[in-house]
C-alpha cells in the first residue's frame, strides 16, 4: 500500500510506493561494468595482427573489425606511430584518397622459405 506524507500547511507531498517482496532480489547485486581501455601498445599489436590476417584494408574497416564504432583518436595515434616506425604503410600516395588502405610494410612478414631457413 502506498504511504502519503504531507504537513498541515501542505508545503510538500510525498508518496512512498513500497516494492512487492516478490520483485526483490536480495542475492543479486548490480555492479556497473567498467569499460576497459586498451593501451597504445595493445592497439598497435591488434592493428598489426589484423593487417597480417586481412591484407590491405581501409582504416574505417580496420576500426570496425577491432570493435570500434568509428576511428578514434587513440586508434589514429597508434596507426600514426606504426607508420612512423615503418611497420605500416599507406597504399596510395595521397593520404586522403578515397581508395586509401593500410598495409603491412614490405619485408615485415617473413615468407615460409625465410622462416624455414631461420630454423
Amino acid at each position: 500500500r502506498p504511504v502519503f506524507l504531507t504537513d498541515r500547511e501542505r508545503t510538500y507531498f510525498t508518496v512512498i510506493l513500497p516494492v512487492n517482496g516478490r520483485f526483490r532480489d536480495t542475492e543479486t547485486t548490480v555492479t556497473p561494468r567498467k569499460k576497459s581501455r586498451r593501451s597504445r601498445e595493445k592497439i598497435k599489436t591488434e592493428v598489426l595482427t589484423m593487417l597480417v590476417r586481412s591484407g590491405d584494408i581501409p582504416t574505417s574497416e580496420l576500426a570496425r573489425r577491432l570493435g570500434y564504432t568509428k576511428i578514434t583518436d587513440s586508434l589514429s595515434a597508434a596507426i600514426r606511430e606504426l607508420v612512423n616506425e615503418g611497420y605500416v604503410i599507406y597504399t596510395e600516395e595521397l593520404r586522403h584518397s578515397r581508395n586509401q588502405r593500410l598495409s603491412v610494410a614490405p619485408g615485415l612478414i617473413a615468407s615460409d622459405s625465410e622462416r624455414k631457413s631461420d630454423l
